[in-house]
């Protein structure tokens, strides 16, 4: 199961991003969330330390903390979408993919990415296939 786990700064420099911004972490729990942050944010002075201002599960974050913070999350960390567009002699063919699995086909770009934001999918990697062989 996949949780999402709420990241938010200050105003100290050595930050990632500055107050009033927050990021998600997708993971299995707490442990994993912090762990995953820390590798890619490492507080830049003491490995035992979160490089963040405060993190909230996504219960905490629901019931008290949201209504603090407005807009989309700067980043979202630990949710593997790609975009996949393959193109060759049938022509252009568009594949989603979350997290190792199988690839759905869309009948265009727009129902692909449609399909990436109805998802909770805001940021995913983008991957073109061109092959034309003789």
């Amino acid at each position: 199961m996949h949780n999402k786990f709420y990241f938010t700064f200050g105003t100290w420099k050595q930050y990632p991003y500055t107050r009033g911004q927050y990021l998600v972490v997708i993971a299995s729990d707490e442990h994993d969330a912090a762990m995953k942050f820390k590798k890619k944010y490492p507080h830049p002075y003491d490995e035992m330390v979160l490089n963040c201002a405060a993190y909230y599960s996504e219960k905490e974050w629901n019931e008290s903390v949201s209504k603090y913070y407005t807009g989309e999350p700067v980043e979202v960390i630990g949710m593997n979408a790609k975009l996949r567009i393959k193109v060759n002699y049938d022509g252009t063919k568009y594949f989603t993919n979350v997290n190792g699995g199988y690839f759905k086909e869309h009948k265009s770009l727009e129902d692909a990415k449609n399909w990436l934001d109805c998802n909770g999918y805001k940021n995913f990697d983008t991957e073109t296939i061109v092959s034309f062989s003789y």
